[in-house]
């Protein structure tokens, strides 16, 4: 695909039935900036196109786009238009809407354009990492927050983020010389006044293996245990990133490589990090864009850890 500068640029006219997708050069793109993609052959764009009425978009946001002075800010009413409230309004996704939507203020008057960069998935392959069987024709893919170059189905974000999290500071225990982790407690939190999921259930979600005395009370127990690694304690490149979200876990970290750290409780919490839920992802599939199928709501949940290290 050739560069185009990072700005829109129609490659034919545009037609009430028939639209040629206009593609951004994402080798000009920032990783926050394509936070949300689609990947759809021209075909299948056209034919996603043809579900938005874009005549009622253009009469909402039209007086925006008409003022070339106008923030950029200013034009997500396209974006809310085009797929409501909820994904315009994304805290997460607000640079890649600020970013895509930059370009269309230098033509104003074209409509017909779904506001997300987007590819073919050949080259969305051979640009960028998926799941297995990933990625599909017609869907949309959000960008990983730790790694910049991992898409995942906007359905399962949430949980597979709290998955990698859990996954990410065992294998940072493993590779500090850990000889156990043991889970001591746990708690679901309460969202707006009600109870928070059961503990069972929640530990179900974040792949953790754990007993539990009751619906709200962990049985203390060992969640791994490893054999005497004969390396010296080291920090995976592929877990910096979980680190730089969690500074407790990255000081026992510096302590076990710096000072011998034997010993040391610390709490993690798991929560929905990416703000989009099953109202925003309704809006995309309503616009016959996969995602992934069901929103998986995660459970908000705080765990607590006892990591025991070899002697050196």
């Amino acid at each position: 695909m050739g560069s185009t500068g990072g700005r829109w640029r129609p490659q034919s006219s545009v037609g009430r039935t028939k639209i040629n997708p206009v593609k951004l050069d994402l080798d000009v793109l920032a990783p926050e900036e394509r936070r949300l993609i689609l990947v759809a052959t021209d075909e299948t764009y056209r034919r996603l196109t043809e579900r938005i009425d874009w005549a009622a978009v253009s009469k909402q946001a039209a007086f925006r786009l008409l003022s070339a002075a106008a923030p950029v800010v200013s034009l997500l009413p396209l974006v809310s238009s085009t797929f409501g409230d909820k994904l315009a309004r994304s805290g997460y996704l607000s640079p890649t809407w600020v970013r895509a939507l930059a370009g269309l203020r230098s033509s104003p008057m074209r409509t017909g354009e779904i506001p997300l960069p987007h590819l073919a998935p050949g080259e969305a392959a051979r640009r960028f990492h998926f799941d297995h069987g990933m990625p599909e024709d017609g869907s949309a893919y959000v960008l990983n927050p730790v790694r910049a170059d991992h898409y995942v189905r906007p359905a399962l974000i949430n949980e597979r983020l709290a998955q990698e999290k859990l996954r990410a500071f065992l294998r940072l225990c493993a590779s500090l010389g850990a000889e156990e982790v043991v889970v001591t407690s746990g708690e679901t939190l309460e969202r707006d006044g009600r109870l928070g999921a059961t503990l069972p259930d929640a530990a179900g979600q974040l792949g953790l293996h754990a007993a539990f005395k009751s619906a709200r009370e962990v049985e203390r127990g060992v969640v791994a245990r490893f054999d005497r690694g004969v390396a010296p304690p080291s920090i995976p490149d592929d877990v910096r990133g979980f680190l730089a979200l969690d500074p407790i876990v990255e000081g026992m970290a510096q302590n076990r490589i710096e000072h011998g750290l034997r010993e040391q409780a610390c709490t993690l919490t798991f929560g929905e990090s990416v703000d989009l839920g099953a109202d925003a992802l309704l809006a995309l599939e309503g616009k016959g864009i996969e995602v992934g199928g069901r929103y998986r709501s995660l459970a908000t949940s705080r765990w607590t850890f006892v990591v025991r290290f070899y002697g050196t």
